[in-house]
């Protein structure tokens, strides 16, 4: 097996090629988390006619040509962290202000995520979305965007949304002093899981993303294999708090303490 990094949501281009260069090496299967929602459509629709199958997880394609899906319904992603707010924030108590970093335009799970959550808070009075901003999900990217909005909206309650503007905004928040305003990130990474137990981060969505690669990769060979096989799985969606970080069954979420990936496996 041989994996491959195509290195952020701009490198369409890279991962196009990453795919071809497979399909070339005489690969007999891909699985991939695709960084657009129709830009690769072509490729995999150019493997699928030399009978190569596609799983996917982590966000939705556009294409008839996948063979196998392992993901969530990434509108729950924010409909839970909107209804985590709704709890907190009932209609008809103190208002309060909110600004979703929502992450790439382009793929849909995106998209997705920020259309749940608006939609879920629609109709709270309690609960204002001053802004929905949209950047590259990367912590360098998202820090300045953070900045720039808190000069803005100074009155915030909370920043929710993509993980790495949740780890960007611990910096800011704490440079700026303002522990005052609670973070809520709609996905998991390790970095956002480790602040949640510190008491940095209010809560997190997870999507079982380490099942979630479990799963696909289960799909893919099951599927060269010939057998029988659940083709599309949804793993769902949960939020952690500090009321369960210390229960739930983290190797769904993320990768044991002390991994390190591998790009080859023989």
């Amino acid at each position: 097996m041989t994996v491959n990094a195509a290195g952020g949501y701009t490198e369409l281009p890279t991962q196009i090629s990453q795919m071809e260069d497979c399909v070339t090496r005489g690969a007999d299967g891909l699985m991939m988390v695709a960084i657009s929602a129709t830009g690769l459509n072509r490729t995999i629709a150019a493997a699928a006619k030399k009978g190569i199958p596609l799983s996917i997880t982590g966000g939705e394609v556009d294409s008839p040509d996948v063979a196998a899906r392992a993901l969530g319904n990434w509108f729950d992603s924010g409909r839970i962290a909107a209804e985590y707010l709704n709890e907190l924030h009932p209609a008809g108590s103190e208002p309060v202000k909110v600004l979703w970093m929502a992450g790439p335009e382009g793929p849909n799970w995106s998209v997705d995520s920020t259309d749940g959550f608006v939609k879920t808070v629609e109709g709270n009075d309690a609960i204002e979305v001053v802004k929905v901003i949209w950047g590259e999900p990367g912590k360098a990217a998202q820090i300045p965007l953070i900045e720039d909005a808190l000069q803005v909206y100074p009155d915030i309650s909370y920043i929710g949304g993509v993980a790495p503007a949740i780890e960007g905004g611990i910096q800011v928040l704490k440079e700026k002093g303002r522990q005052d305003i609670k973070l809520i990130a709609s996905y998991m990474t390790p970095e956002t899981e480790a602040a949640l137990r510190e008491g940095d981060v209010l809560g997190v969505v997870t999507d079982y993303t380490a099942a979630q690669a479990r799963i696909a990769i289960d799909q893919l060979v099951r599927k060269l294999e010939g057998k029988e096989v659940d083709l599309d799985v949804d793993t769902g969606f949960a939020m952690i708090d500090a009321g369960n970080v210390e229960t739930y069954d983290r190797s769904l979420a993320l990768a044991p303490e002390g991994w390190e990936p591998y790009f080859h496996v023989d």
